[in-house]
């Protein structure tokens, strides 16, 4: 119906792409991507803006491990709609799986301005900023997730870890601390020789 259908303009062509829609997922539900895949591109062929057949695709391309061909689809959808976040985060594991961390750092910078409360997306900052070595932006960005969260006891912990790395045992002791009374588990198989 003309309700469900999220498009304002109809025309004959629509039932078409829909159709190929609805026979990649039946494909897809089977676990059969390389036939989904064959439908939802004949899809895109008829409306090639469509970000529902795009994501599709893209996610049969990452089963089939064609990782760059799933990235270059998640980035259309992404232009289609830059505010979803469920898109960056697939984009965000994608270009982890294809060793491009700063193209991972843009694209959460990109999204921290449409959503500067959000909390996760300042820890993943901070995690690429941890693991490239720069323990420097590492702590700012823990730091932020903390101003949003101040009883995150895994952000303490790691900004503990980039404390120490930076020379500032003092500081790092005191993370460590509040990491502890927040979340003994987090310290579960570590002795104290593990911090000295």
């Amino acid at each position: 119906s003309a309700s469900s259908n999220q498009f304002a303009v109809m025309d004959r062509g629509t039932g078409g792409w829909k159709a190929c829609c609805e026979l990649g997922l039946i494909y897809l539900g089977e676990d059969n991507p390389s036939e989904a895949l064959k439908h939802f591109n004949n899809g895109l062929r008829m409306f090639p803006d469509s970000q529902k057949l795009f994501i599709n695709a893209a996610h049969c391309y990452r089963k089939l491990k064609f990782y760059d061909h799933s990235r270059d689809y998640f980035e259309k959808a992404h232009e289609l709609e830059p505010e979803r976040l469920d898109i960056c985060y697939d984009l965000i594991d994608l270009y982890d799986k294809l060793g491009v961390p700063s193209n991972a750092i843009s694209l959460i910078e990109e999204m921290i301005d449409y959503y500067p409360s959000g909390k996760d997306l300042f820890f993943e900052l901070a995690q690429r900023y941890d693991y490239a070595g720069d323990y420097g932006m590492a702590v700012h960005y823990y730091t932020q997730t903390l101003v949003l969260d101040e009883k995150d006891s895994t952000a303490y912990f790691y900004r503990a870890r980039c404390h120490w790395y930076l020379g500032s045992s003092r500081k790092a002791r005191s993370d460590l601390k509040k990491a502890y009374e927040l979340d003994p588990e987090l310290f579960k198989g570590f002795t104290l020789y593990d911090f000295v």
